[in-house]
């Protein structure tokens, strides 16, 4: 299972310049919930394990990010049918519950947390907050400024 999305190969001095941005394309196309969190996993015990090598655990912890942010949007069940509902109970017994809450909240969000990593946030709770702050934002019709004299100014 973990060779479809991590490479056997890896190990220091193996990860290219781009080997994340490799990852995000093969973690686009996978379906599997248990098959990304496996990634999610694995590329978080690799990149422990490569702790002081700065350019290719960046890499490493890049690769984990896009991979949890390709899950969120495989987390969000998008009706109560009884599939969705017997898929999500599957998933709850491979992914721990804290993780599925955390991670189902990048759903929707998914372009806007490519960048955030693309700009260097390297750690889910970094991800969660910019997610915090993103939702935060006041929508465009709660930002529309009232012109002066009209009706509801005064």
């Amino acid at each position: 299972m973990t060779g479809v999305l991590v490479p056997a190969d890896v190990s220091p001095g193996l990860v290219p310049v781009g080997f994340s941005e490799a990852i995000l394309k093969r973690a686009a196309d996978i379906d599997d919930p248990a098959l990304l969190w496996d990634g999610v996993t694995t590329f978080a015990a690799l990149a422990q394990k490569w702790n002081g090598h700065g350019r290719e655990r960046n890499e490493i912890k890049a690769a984990q990010m896009f991979c949890e942010i390709e899950l969120g949007q495989r987390l969000h069940l998008s009706d109560s049918s009884a599939t969705s509902e017997e898929s999500y109970a599957v998933i709850r017994t491979v992914i721990p519950q804290p993780r599925i809450s955390d991670l189902s909240r990048y759903h929707g969000h998914r372009d806007f947390l490519v960048e955030q990593v693309r700009e260097g946030k390297r750690s889910r709770r970094a991800l969660l907050l910019a997610v915090d702050r993103l939702e935060a934002r006041p929508t465009r019709a709660r930002c529309r400024r009232v012109p002066s004299g009209s009706p509801r100014s005064g």
